[in-house]
């Protein structure tokens, strides 16, 4: 990954975090106000997913330059991760609006909306993070090791 691409990376993880953390008050905030328990899952999910994927986001920008990715394939990872998780967190936030959990289709047009929401920015995610490994994978075998050797390493026979 180029400088540019982790420090992409590192930002929006940071802006995750950022906006995780304010999510994380208006969670707090539907438990004192007694929103409801539809509405404290909904503050309670997104602040975790949030504060979650910003820390992963960080931890991959952290290990970038030892990821074996061309300039094309790193700015896929730095876009489909950030397309992934600011997709999914609006889903979080448009779901309870319209009254669905976007588990499935359901049976009105906005609840398909936000279930296609969700499977496409979860394969953004997936896609993303496989990338990665496939990087790590191909930095794994360019300095002579694979993942299953670098397991062994330090271990006596």
């Amino acid at each position: 990954m180029t400088r540019q691409q982790i420090l992409q990376l590192i930002f929006h993880g940071a802006m995750l975090v950022l906006l995780g953390m304010v999510s994380g008050y208006i969670y707090r905030f539907a438990i004192s106000s007694e929103w409801g328990p539809d509405q404290e899952r909904t503050w309670r999910i997104l602040h975790t997913f949030m504060v979650q994927c910003g820390g992963l986001y960080i931890a991959i920008g952290a290990v970038g330059r030892y990821l074996t990715l061309t300039t094309r394939t790193g700015t896929f990872v730095v876009w489909s991760l950030a397309l992934s998780a600011y997709t999914f967190a609006l889903g979080l936030v448009i779901a309870p609006l319209i009254g669905t959990r976007g588990l499935d289709p359901g049976s009105s047009l906005a609840a398909v909306a936000v279930f296609v929401n969700f499977v496409v920015s979860s394969a953004f995610g997936l896609a993303g993070v496989a990338v990665v490994v496939l990087g790590c994978f191909a930095s794994l075998r360019r300095i002579g090791t694979s993942p299953r050797t670098s397991l062994n390493e330090g271990r006596d026979s």
